[in-house]
């Protein structure tokens, strides 16, 4: 049996009577995502987030079309080279020390900095 898999990309976001996610010159039905109720609509405090919903979906959608990874996949192989990286960094320190440090210490540098920047991110968004 084959496996399913998501409609092509890229998906884009369109508005009606809420927003929806298509695919551009498709002729397949677009998927409604962001519908707000009459009440939220009234008080303003449901459109923001149901156009931020259905542009993130139509996101995860175009990035599995580009790389036929899910989010999760992506996260669990950015998590592999995130320790795969920790682990190099002390070798690559140790050589930019000894050997030659300008344009090694770049790259040591920038190691560090994106290590940072994933670490920073990974607090954020965790679930609890």
């Amino acid at each position: 049996m084959t496996q399913a898999k998501p409609t092509p990309g890229p998906w884009i976001v369109g508005k009606g009577a809420g927003y929806y996610i298509t695919r551009p010159n498709s002729k397949c039905a677009a998927i409604m995502v962001g519908v707000c109720d009459q009440t939220s609509i009234v008080n303003g405090d449901c459109e923001p987030q149901a156009k931020a919903n259905a542009e993130l979906m139509a996101e995860a959608g175009t990035v599995f079309h580009e790389t036929q990874l899910t989010p999760r996949q992506l996260l669990a192989q950015r998590d592999e080279l995130l320790a795969v990286l920790k682990l190099v960094l002390p070798l690559a320190k140790g050589y930019a020390a000894q050997i030659c440090v300008g344009s090694n210490q770049l790259y040591v540098t920038a190691a560090e900095e994106a290590i940072a920047k994933i670490e920073s991110t990974q607090t954020k968004g965790e679930i609890k």
